[in-house]
Parts: C-alpha cells; sequence; structure tokens
C-alpha cells in the first residue's frame, strides 16, 4: 500500500505572519509648536501658551482688506442655522476677512543658525518645518553633534551639526503641509522669477517644490525613509500614522513628523483668504469673541490661521536606550478617506471610522470604553463653519457611537478658536500629547451660547483635568479623515528615566564625554576633548600668490576671498585653511564656488576671461593666486 501522503503543511501568509508578530510599541518622545500671533512663532512657552488658551488671532490690514475687495469676489453667504447660501457681491471692507491667524517673529538664520544662502531656497513651510524639527529634537534630548569632513591635507575640516551618526540610518522624516511651495511659487510669479539680482531665480525649483521632508533630512544627515504628505487639513494626522507604520513594520526606529502652513503671509492671504470667502466658510466680522465660536450655536464661519509642528516617535525600545521617559504612547492611528464630496464630511463614515480606532485603542489601553472616556480629553478638528454641514455636529455624532453613554464624559477642547485654522499644520497633535504631559487641556474660547443640538457635551473650561488619554480627530477636503489615540506617559517635565544611562547612550552616540548645550536653539553636543584636529589659521599667501605686483596684495586677496567663501558657506574664517580644495575638502558644490568667484573678481573689476577654468584652481590659495595675478594690473578694490 501507498504511504499516506503528508498532511498538508499551512503557508505563512504576510497577514497571518503580522498577526503572530509581536506589537512594536510607539512612543512620542518630544514635541514643538509654532503658533501665530504673539511676538514670536516659536516662543519658548509656546506650549503653555496655547494650553492655557492664549488668543492669537489677529486684525487683518486695512491694506489686506483692499487686496480681497480688488479681487471683485462674489461671495457665497449662508445662514448660520438653516445653512441655505446666497450670493452677494463684495465690495466694501466689513465683507471680507478682517481676522487672521497671522505669522510674528520668524528668522531661520538670526534665530536657528542655519545657513542664508540655504534659507533662501526655502519656502516658508519648509522654513517653519526645520525649526519645528529642531525644537522637537531638543523637547526629545536627541542633540546634534559636530559633523567633520577629511581633507585632502589630512586635517579635518568642521562642516555644521547633524544628528549622530548612530542615530542616521535609522530615522526617518515625514513632512505634512497643505500648501508646500505655494508661498514662494505666488512671489516668484509677480515678479517674473528673480532672484533680486535682476535674474531669473536658480533656486526657483527648489522653493516652489514640497521638499521640506528632504531638506530637513539633509540637514539633519537622516537618511531613513522620507515622504511627503498632504491630506490637506487632515495632513500632520496622516502623516502620524505614516510614521507608527514605518516604526512597526521596522523601517526606521524613529520619525521626524513635521507640519506646517502659512496660508496668511503676505503673499497667499489674498489668494487663499478669497477662496475661503468665496466658498462661504470665512467669517468676516472684527471682533474675535465674536467670531471664533467654536461649540456655538452663533457659529457662522472660520478664521485663517498658520502655524506648525514637531513630533519624534520611536519605538519603545530606542526611548529606553537612550534613558529618556517618553512623552505619551501612541496607542494607534487611523487614516481613511469618506469618498464623498469636497467639502462636507459624511458623518455616518466618520462615526465607523472613529469606533473602529477607540474600539482598539481601548484595548491596547486594558480599559473599558466607559473609564477610557472618563480620563480622556477629545482635540476636536471644529472650525465653526456654519451649524449645517460643519464640522462640530459629525464629530459629536462620532463619540456617542464609539463610547455609547460615556461620550458625554469626554472633554471636549479646541485651539483653532485661538489660532485660526492652520491648515495641514497639526497643533491640535502636539496639543494632545501635551495636555497629557502637563495635566492641563485649554478651554473652549468664547463660548456663550452652547449648541444644543450637538448632545450633552463636557466642553473644556479649562485648567487642570485627569485625563490619561488624548483622542484626535482631523479632517480635510476631499473627505479625508486621520485619527490617533494616545495614552499618558510621562508627567510634567520629569523626562529621565535613567539619567545614567542617558549620559551613557550619549557618550557612546557623540563618540566621547560631554555635556549638552543650546545654542542657536539647537540642542547640541559638545565633546570635553574634541577627537578633531582644530583647522589652522591661513597662512601666509604661498608662492603661488606671491607673484602678485606691489599694486595689489596677495595677502589681501587672500583674505578677501577666505571672507567671501565664510560668507557664502558658513564656515569661520578661521576654519579655511587656504590649501583646502573648495570641492573636496570644503564641499562647496560647482554652482557656489562660481557665485564666489564672480563676486570677489567683480570686486577688483576683473573683466570675465573665457579661457579660465575655474577646475584648473582647486584650492582657496590657488584661486586666490590667480585673482592676484590679474588684479595686479587694475585698480584697487571697490
Amino acid at each position: 500500500l501507498a504511504a499516506p501522503a503528508p498532511a498538508a503543511q499551512p503557508v505563512a501568509t504576510p497577514a497571518a505572519t503580522a498577526a503572530t508578530a509581536p506589537r512594536v510599541s510607539v512612543v512620542c518622545t518630544g514635541a514643538s509648536l509654532g503658533l501665530p500671533g504673539g511676538t514670536e512663532v516659536f516662543e519658548p512657552d509656546a506650549v503653555q501658551r496655547m494650553l492655557r488658551g492664549e488668543n492669537r488671532i489677529t486684525p487683518v490690514t486695512e491694506r489686506d482688506q483692499d487686496r480681497f475687495i480688488e479681487k471683485n469676489l462674489v461671495r457665497l453667504t449662508k445662514d448660520p442655522l438653516t445653512g441655505e447660501g446666497s450670493f452677494l457681491p463684495v465690495n466694501t471692507r466689513d465683507q471680507v476677512i478682517r481676522l487672521a491667524g497671522q505669522k510674528a517673529h520668524f528668522d531661520l538664520v538670526a534665530d536657528y543658525g542655519v545657513d542664508a544662502a540655504l534659507a533662501r531656497s526655502l519656502d516658508i513651510t519648509t522654513q517653519l518645518a526645520f525649526a519645528a524639527a529642531l525644537e522637537a529634537l531638543k523637547d526629545a534630548r536627541i542633540p546634534l553633534v559636530r559633523t567633520y569632513r577629511q581633507t585632502t591635507t589630512g586635517k579635518a575640516v568642521a562642516t555644521g551639526w547633524a544628528l549622530p551618526a548612530s542615530l542616521r540610518d535609522s530615522t526617518g522624516i515625514v513632512f505634512a503641509s497643505a500648501f508646500p511651495g505655494y508661498d514662494q511659487l505666488v512671489r516668484k510669479l509677480g515678479d517674473n522669477g528673480g532672484d533680486g539680482e535682476g535674474h531669473f531665480d536658480r533656486r526657483f525649483l527648489f522653493q516652489i517644490l514640497a521638499m521640506g521632508h528632504s531638506q530637513v533630512a539633509q540637514f539633519l544627515g537622516a537618511r531613513g525613509p522620507n515622504t511627503q504628505v498632504n491630506a490637506a487639513c487632515a495632513s500632520t494626522t496622516q502623516a502620524l500614522a505614516v510614521a507608527e507604520d514605518w516604526l512597526r513594520s521596522g523601517r526606521c526606529e524613529r520619525v521626524i513628523v513635521v507640519g506646517a502652513d502659512d496660508v496668511t503671509s503676505d503673499a497667499l492671504l489674498p489668494w487663499i483668504g478669497a477662496g475661503f470667502m468665496a466658498a462661504g466658510a470665512a467669517t468676516t466680522k472684527d471682533k474675535v469673541e465674536e467670531a471664533a465660536l467654536p461649540f456655538d450655536r452663533r457659529r457662522h464661519g472660520m478664521i485663517l490661521g498658520m502655524g506648525a509642528c514637531g513630533m519624534v516617535l520611536e519605538t519603545t525600545e530606542a526611548a529606553a536606550a537612550r534613558g529618556v521617559r517618553p512623552i505619551a504612547e501612541l496607542l494607534g492611528a487611523h487614516i481613511a478617506n469618506s469618498a464623498f464630496h469636497g467639502t462636507r464630511l459624511d458623518a455616518e463614515h466618520i462615526a465607523r471610522e472613529v469606533k473602529t480606532l477607540v474600539d482598539r485603542a481601548v484595548a491596547l489601553a486594558g480599559t473599558t470604553h466607559a473609564d477610557f472616556a472618563r480620563q480622556c480629553v477629545f482635540l476636536s478638528h471644529e472650525t465653526y463653519t456654519p451649524a449645517r454641514g460643519g464640522s462640530a455636529a459629525a464629530e459629536m455624532a462620532s463619540l456617542p457611537h464609539a463610547f455609547g453613554p460615556a461620550a458625554s464624559r469626554i472633554v471636549i477642547a479646541n485651539t483653532k478658536g485661538f489660532t485660526g485654522h492652520p491648515m495641514g499644520a497639526g497643533i491640535e497633535d502636539t496639543v494632545a500629547v501635551k495636555a497629557l504631559q502637563y495635566q492641563q487641556v485649554p478651554p473652549i474660547p468664547n463660548l456663550k451660547e452652547p449648541d444644543p443640538e450637538l448632545g450633552e457635551l463636557t466642553l473644556s473650561k479649562g485648567g487642570h483635568y485627569d485625563v490619561q488619554y488624548a483622542l484626535r480627530l482631523a479632517a480635510g477636503f476631499g473627505s479625508q479623515l486621520a485619527l490617533a489615540a494616545w495614552k499618558k506617559i510621562a508627567r510634567d517635565d520629569e523626562r529621565l528615566a535613567d539619567p545614567r544611562r542617558a549620559e551613557a547612550w550619549l557618550a557612546e552616540a557623540a563618540g566621547g564625554r560631554g555635556h549638552t548645550v543650546v545654542e542657536h536653539r539647537q540642542l547640541r553636543f559638545i565633546l570635553d576633548e574634541p577627537t578633531a584636529p582644530a583647522a589652522t589659521t591661513p597662512p601666509a599667501a604661498t608662492a603661488t600668490t606671491a607673484r602678485a605686483t606691489a599694486t595689489v596684495s596677495s595677502t589681501d586677496v587672500l583674505a578677501r576671498l577666505v571672507g567671501v567663501i565664510a560668507a557664502k558657506t558658513g564656515y569661520g574664517r578661521e576654519e579655511i585653511d587656504p590649501a583646502y580644495e573648495l570641492e573636496a575638502d570644503l564641499g562647496i558644490d560647482t554652482v557656489k564656488q562660481a557665485e564666489i568667484f564672480a563676486e570677489v573678481r567683480d570686486a577688483y573689476g576683473l573683466a570675465r576671461d573665457d579661457s579660465f577654468k575655474l577646475a584648473d584652481y582647486p584650492t582657496v590659495e590657488k584661486l586666490a593666486g590667480w585673482l592676484a595675478e590679474r588684479a595686479s594690473a587694475t585698480a584697487s578694490p571697490s
């Protein structure tokens, strides 16, 4: 008799493997916040100001009001109670936007030490993302370390600051923005692409592309996965879901999520503001207390805003290895699309999706729906657009569907009443985790007549709340939906779980013992005994430069060239050895070399020489020698 066939072995499918694999825990170890209004975007106490519920909305100038009128707008107006619309031609200032959350002081170069030439190649959204990333890393206690390049002479030249080498390959970046590059595009279209010096700006493509993710990565040396997401006003929360997927799948160990938008800039406000007025979504009131009305029966239109945020997400193991105490655990993030409408919300679909996330988060938290609700703060997306078709009704219907009668115990919070709508910048995402950390929830602003049709709600009055969980809902044009649920870990500023481990990790990551300092608002690690040799002071001119006649001092030419290189690159003058090659040693690309050469050549009044090849003079001293020799027959430099 033939032997019986062996029993068929089950095939391990990816789904089955994922189901049996241990769950990777994801935590937030750092978060930052940039706000409109006030004295500057990234105020040191921006988080505390938002948790207290500080108004950041300011009047729009009469000049900007007149720019709206110049658009020949026909504005859709909606009855705040019935939602019925009518069309109204715009002819006077009282018919246009008169309030907005607008950017105060922000200078990436002066405040954050970023090279001016690099900053000029960035759109404002990317500039804000740079700052948000640096502030979040500081909050996460991840310092930048000095980087060096080995020169052809065997010396090491300092090149900048970046993540510790051991973190670079395992760090990803997600950039979230609804309007990336738009500010620069509008500006460039308005001045024919000018660079300020009479020519078309060769940085044009870098300025208008959505490149914040790659540019932040290049600046920090983060070589992990890298992308940009645009889910309109749900962008940052969707970015958290992308980061969660990367971390749980093992693609990296940490992800820096940055979100930024500035639609109230001088260039964008007339266009984006006109768009929202034409769609009937914006208020034209000139008093904040009559305009910013989340959850109020009188709500009638939104206020435009701006902002930025940064969040560092890590695996629990990565955070523990650094000896830090995370702010909160990400119980889960969820993204979906209602496939419904460009601007309206599908309340039934949203309710189902909220329940999906809530059921998963409650199970992971090991609690009940009632206990979760009793200790939960809900960061609402509410934009205080007219009651009929606005976001408040859809959001408040979703909570009872997910939690049942316990939904009335959830503390409801809103920040758009203080900042205006920051578009894709997830101010609420940072506030969610910081509310857990500090046990403080911002109040519902300007509330006088709670809308009874929203049901029984616990609307935040501000101040202290005992909250262990945070639930965040974000919705965007195009039926975009993104959700996140958090569980509290840290309390107040007790952020070191194991100081000795933290110290040991820093020493290992940075390559030696040292200390952290805050310079240019960056957390930096300074080695007590630098391993890289100090750059030499530029010596006297060599024989190559000595051929210049007395008309022009070769030493002066070399000094001037070194000064120009320092100004164009951000190097200190003492870091530039004349024997260094411009590209191989100093990392100066051919475009930058041409800029440097042109400036020094013009300073000495040298005519263009088509036979000259910059590649024949690769070092600082050789280029200075050629300049000195040619300049000797000309007049003194300007």
